[in-house]
């Protein structure tokens, strides 16, 4: 039986709840392990029912260990039909991914089936990672080395922003993934100032710092990582700040753990960067949780004050973003263990000048 089924009908068991309602695509995977662009999954203290229409209900037919369910009108309805063959009277659901309207929708159908919000429970679950999803990580991640390692050779003056995004998300199909985790950033100039720009028909020019933000996807599970290359020749500024913000990561990793603060792991590395005079140019988290979602929990934020779990997946990405001049981000992927991580990525760190 899927690993998840267990945990998540011990979490059902011990909260004021009868079953779990599943509507995000992140919840669909994470519970059933089906790929499925629509659908819906109910699960109870002991079973799962993996509701979907005629498109997909071939699909989830194949897998034995849950129950398929045809949906042939609307959700609203065919939810409370099985509420009331199941006796179900306290319905969790995903808060975080019902709008308003579905919300009372589900109310209005449900008549009175009490409905809870209760995303924490697979939130919770999907923080720490097993072995296949960390090695599903490894792998997106490895397609994603390889693609900056291709990119290196690509990145050359003329080329535009828009080009170098399409070659990337090319590369990582080509190499086995599924897609990108997400939309490729790929910046040039004074456009690498902006954290997540958009890549433009702006082209790469001598003296240029190129930023690459990208992922690949494997098995649903994603990677993401950033790079930062000079082009011809770095200023003596560039240079500084480079080395700036890449040892404001290694102080992270060099502390970075399982059990920690996120918070307190956020704070080593925007000190070191304050510390060095660039204070208010880091305007964003030092990272973020990476898994069937590219940002998820836990997360390395100034707020965040819960702790690390151990075998979650976390972005380590330190920046310094100077107004119309030029950013650098430098970003890798990390396994947080008792104490120490490991490090997915193995591109390499040290300034590349092209």
């Amino acid at each position: 039986m899927n690993d998840s089924f267990s945990k998540i009908f011990a979490c059902i068991a011990s909260l004021d709840i009868d079953a779990l309602f599943l509507s995000s695509a992140s919840a669909r995977h994470y519970s059933s392990k089906l790929d499925l662009d629509e659908g819906y999954v109910l699960i109870t203290k002991e079973k799962v029912y993996v509701i979907a229409d005629f498109r997909y209900i071939e699909a989830v037919k194949k897998n034995k260990d849950i129950c398929p369910v045809l949906l042939e009108a609307s959700i609203e309805q065919l939810l409370f039909e099985l509420c009331s063959q199941l006796n179900i009277e306290k319905l969790g659901f995903e808060q975080e991914h019902l709008t308003v309207a579905k919300y009372f929708e589900l109310k209005n159908s449900l008549h009175n089936i009490e409905l809870i919000a209760s995303d924490h429970i697979i939130s919770n679950l999907r923080m720490s990672k097993n072995e296949y999803e960390i090695e599903m990580i490894k792998k997106a991640q490895g397609i994603t080395d390889a693609v900056f390692e291709h990119m290196l050779g690509f990145i050359r003056p003329e080329i535009t922003e828009r080009q170098m995004a399409l070659e990337i998300d090319t590369k990582i199909r080509e190499l086995g993934g599924d897609c990108s985790a997400f939309s490729t950033i790929a910046l040039t100039g004074k456009n690498t100032s902006m954290p997540h720009g958009v890549p433009s028909d702006e082209a790469v020019k001598q003296g240029d710092f190129v930023l690459l933000d990208f992922g690949a996807q494997f098995s649903s599970y994603k990677s993401d990582m950033t790079r930062v290359v000079a082009v011809g020749n770095a200023s003596e500024e560039m240079k500084k700040v480079y080395s700036i913000v890449l040892d404001a990561q290694n102080m992270a990793l060099s502390e970075l753990k399982a059990g920690m603060i996120g918070s307190s792991a956020d704070k080593i590395a925007r000190d070191y960067i304050n510390k060095n005079g660039y204070q208010g140019t880091f305007g964003h988290s030092l990272g973020h949780g990476v898994g069937l979602d590219i940002h998820e929990r836990p997360n390395l934020s100034p707020k965040y004050e819960s702790r690390l779990p151990i075998n979650s997946v976390v972005s380590v990405e330190p920046g310094i973003y100077l107004e119309n001049k030029f950013g650098v981000r430098i970003e890798d992927l990390v396994v947080l263990k008792e104490n120490s991580n490991i490090n997915l990525t193995t591109s390499p760190k040290k300034l590349i000048i092209l």
